[in-house]
């Protein structure tokens, strides 16, 4: 009997270890490229139930190991355990012994990994930072370059980050463009992306309808991804970084979203297959689905779900006019927030809408939007989800993600046209001015010391 205790006991901490194998680390496995869509959503299904039932069982399991006997049986029972093991005569419980070693050791490092491997990746804009906080980056269209900056201490203090026309000698400049017929012809540069994989930064350019990898190492454009579409905006890479989507808003009413395989030697290359959508704009990605805001459908521009294995598309919900921006949000990314541009608040010309889509379960479902002032375009999140900052004319407003109550704004100098959150920063770029304004964005939270 007490061989049997004993060998249930160490089976069931075994269990508990697969049950963490099975419910993380196939996440990791599995994230991309499967053998098809329906395999990955069976096996999502199945791992969940078998671990909860698995888990259960463990602790019962447990539980009988342990209170049952009294201390001095247990503690003799596993003395002579230890000895079977060291003399061999135990093969089993060995067994059991080394699953659960090597379980807890792999599922320590699974679970030390997920920080490295987040599960959402939020839509790129103009000026991007790394996410050690270290390095800036911001697209400037008409100068032909991205500007990086080093953001070690004192910079990231000041209210106003000389930058552009106006940048001071710890900002360099990473030229974009081609050479054409013997000459360096400048691009324009519109978003970046970053993929923490490869330290590398991404960044669209319309003029030449391409994306350019630039190597965070060097600061240097070390590869150019021609064909993306005409007039690329937006781009955003898996959280994986497997792959980078492209969403080309030209020529309306089509447009496309072109997908590039980040893992593909040499260099990174595009694929065949484009994802037609119209006239797509702002995108946020949370596991395995790419969320994509889109225009040009008659007043009732909806929100597409592609599947991010397959590149099909899976869902969508209408009635998002004018979508122009996306970020999840929420506690644990239940929720997606679409800016919709200057598309008017009905009933109040003189505002405008953020669309609230609930999509935790497995439909889409729409909630009440939220008014602020007109024309809402770019979106940004806080990495735990809690706030989204939303560029509405003017001016930023905060947005409590949680409940989907409207904080304090603030008011700028111009129109931003790229906006990042990074440690409680905000980084709105202003290219009129022009200015790089950071300020802490508990300065615009009630409650929140800074």
């Amino acid at each position: 009997m007490s061989g049997k205790i004993l060998v249930g006991l160490f089976v069931g901490l075994s269990i508990v270890n697969v049950t963490l194998l099975f419910l993380v680390v196939h996440d990791r496995w599995f994230y991309e490229e499967p053998e098809g869509a329906f395999l990955l959503t069976a096996l999502d299904a199945a791992t969940l139930r078998i671990g909860q039932v698995i888990v259960l069982i463990s602790l019962l399991i447990g539980f009988y190991a342990g209170v049952m006997p009294s201390t001095e049986t247990l503690e003799q029972r596993l003395l002579d355990f230890l000895h079977l093991v060291t003399r061999g005569g135990l093969a089993l419980a060995g067994l059991t012994l080394a699953l659960t070693v090597s379980g807890s050791v792999l599922g320590y490092l699974f679970f030390s990994s997920v920080r490295f491997y987040p599960r959402i990746s939020q839509g790129s804009s103009a000026v991007l930072i790394t996410p050690d906080g270290a390095e800036l980056y911001v697209a400037l269209p008409d100068d032909g370059a991205v500007l990086w900056k080093d953001l070690a201490a004192p910079h990231a203090k000041n209210e106003i980050i000389p930058i552009g026309k106006a940048r001071d000698d710890s900002s360099q400049s990473i030229q974009i463009g081609q050479e054409t017929a013997a000459l360096w012809t400048p691009g324009e540069p519109s978003q970046l992306a970053y993929v923490a994989q490869t330290d590398e930064v991404l960044v669209t350019d319309v003029k030449f309808n391409s994306v350019v990898v630039i190597s965070r190492r060097t600061h240097r454009p070390v590869h150019i991804i021609s064909g993306v579409g005409f007039a690329p905006r937006a781009i955003v890479v898996t959280p994986d970084g497997h792959k980078a989507y492209v969403s080309s808003e030209q020529p309306i009413p089509t447009g496309q979203i072109a997908v590039i395989d980040l893992l593909a030697k040499p260099y990174p290359q595009l694929k065949e297959k484009k994802i037609s959508v119209p006239s797509p704009e702002g995108m946020a990605i949370i596991g395995r689905r790419l969320y994509v805001a889109t225009q040009s459908g008659a007043s009732h521009d909806a929100v597409f779900v592609v599947n991010t294995a397959t590149d099909e598309i899976m869902n969508w919900q209408p009635g998002f006019a004018v979508g122009v921006g996306a970020a999840i949000v929420g506690q644990a990314g239940e929720k997606l927030y679409v800016t919709r541009g200057n598309f008017p608040l009905p009933g109040d010309p003189k505002k405008s809408p953020v669309g609230v889509i609930d999509i935790s379960g497995s439909q889409l479902e729409a909630r009440p939007s939220i008014s602020l002032d007109f024309n809402t375009t770019l979106i940004a999140a806080t990495e735990d989800g809690h706030t989204a900052l939303v560029a509405n004319g003017l001016r930023l407003t905060a947005i409590d993600a949680i409940n989907d109550r409207v904080q304090l704004s603030a008011a700028l100098g111009g129109a931003p046209t790229g906006l990042a959150i990074s440690n409680n920063r905000v980084y709105a770029w202003l290219p009129t001015v022009p200015q790089l304004l950071t300020f802490d964005l508990r300065s615009l939270l009630p409650g929140k010391p800074k």
